[in-house]
């Protein structure tokens, strides 16, 4: 029972560990996505000018830097500019383009995206495994402790019962008010004796 517990507590760990940062990710993805879409419709519809404070907060939910340039590449407008793609792995940003005309003239926003939180959560789990493994062992112990306890005493009283029988003691009584299979099989034994 101990074993069985562990291995299903370690399995659920296990999946969280695995799902958790995929999910977290593409929910950050999602979210990425659709606020910058947002921005660049009200980017499009006001200018840049009045859209700077709608900018920075942008970038400050997503983590993300901002730089919009002229059609010829010349920058107009930049925002937390640190390289970002020299100081992570590809895997954990996102890069979204999009071109906009403001009064007959074209710009492009391209906004990109650090993920590096989704694997500082992945971290964190991994940084918990000890005492998520002391943790499960605790509970399969005490579980399996108090199912064993709950399977076997109707075994140990039928063991009692037929070691007085078996001495020719017919006193005994069954007290048994379990309904399952091993209260029945009690009932059974016993009163067909």
């Amino acid at each position: 029972m101990l074993v069985i517990l562990m291995i299903c507590c370690i399995l659920i760990y296990g999946m969280v560990m695995i799902f958790l940062p995929k999910n977290y990710r593409s929910d950050l993805e999602s979210q990425f996505v659709s606020e910058f879409q947002a921005l660049v419709q009200n980017i499009e519809k006001n200018g840049v000018e009045t859209n700077t404070q709608n900018i920075v907060s942008f970038s400050v939910r997503n983590n993300a830097s901002i730089v919009i340039t002229e059609e010829n590449g010349k920058e107009i407008y930049s925002l937390n500019t640190k390289n970002i793609e020299d100081n992570i792995s590809a895997d954990k940003t996102l890069n979204t383009v999009a071109k906009v005309n403001i009064n007959n003239a074209t710009y492009h926003i391209n906004a990109v995206a650090s993920f590096i939180a989704v694997s500082q959560s992945y971290d964190v789990l991994i940084k918990l495994l000890p005492w998520i493994c002391i943790l499960i062992i605790f509970i399969a112990t005490i579980g399996a402790y108090f199912c064993s306890s709950y399977f076997s005493k109707p075994l140990i009283k039928i063991c009692g019962v037929a070691k007085r029988m078996s001495e020719l003691d017919m006193t005994w009584k069954c007290d048994t008010n379990r309904v399952d299979e091993i209260g029945k099989e009690i009932l059974d034994q016993f009163y067909k004796e």
